[in-house]
């Protein structure tokens, strides 16, 4: 990129379906599928970040880490009082619960110290991903602020729904239609 190549593709090979058929495994075929995909439009490209955007990426990127994991304690948590106490709550009722609550529901202390362990876990998860979304000092530190409150990192906050991937479902649905060189994402 610093060079001034912007003419060059880069294809993405996790992406790219091998052709079925006769297969040939040299360097000419393979150019040639590529060159094939790409006249298509329909070549899976990777996209390196310019340097100055490559901190907010990786901001973003532990951001969604924390979210993974509070959101994997938060149904650690619901599945724990499930099992314990024979009701199911919601992930805002579960969001809500203090301590006082799980002790007056779960009668063994160790029960409670089970359950206290995954809701201060969130708790904390909670404070971090606050901390990255938007902690002044963070900002200041890292020269970043005018990329926070620029367009590059408004939709790298954004998560998709669990289960989906583009808006679709199952992502064999999302890469047929994608695959496709009329479809749009946008």
């Amino acid at each position: 990129m610093d060079a001034g190549y912007s003419g060059a593709h880069l294809a993405n090979p996790a992406a790219i379906k091998q052709y079925e058929g006769l297969k040939y495994s040299d360097d000419q075929h393979d150019a040639f599928f590529l060159a094939k995909l790409l006249i298509l439009g329909i070549l899976p490209e990777g996209y390196i970040y310019p340097k100055e955007h490559r901190p907010v990426r990786d901001l973003a990127r532990k951001r969604m880490f924390l979210v993974r994991h509070k959101t994997a304690n938060i149904l650690s948590l619901q599945s724990f009082l499930q099992r314990c106490c024979a009701f199911k709550l919601s992930a805002n009722d579960t969001r809500k619960l203090t301590v006082e609550t799980l002790e007056e529901w779960l009668k063994e202390a160790y029960l409670v110290l089970t359950a206290q362990a995954s809701l201060d876990t969130i708790t904390f998860l909670k404070e971090k991903i606050k901390c990255l979304e938007g902690d002044p000092l963070v900002l200041v530190m890292n020269n970043t602020a005018s990329l926070f409150q620029s367009d590059v990192f408004r939709p790298l906050q954004r998560t998709p729904k669990p289960g989906t991937f583009h808006g679709f479902r199952y992502p064999k649905m999302a890469n047929y239609f994608l695959a496709q060189p009329y479809w749009s994402v946008e």
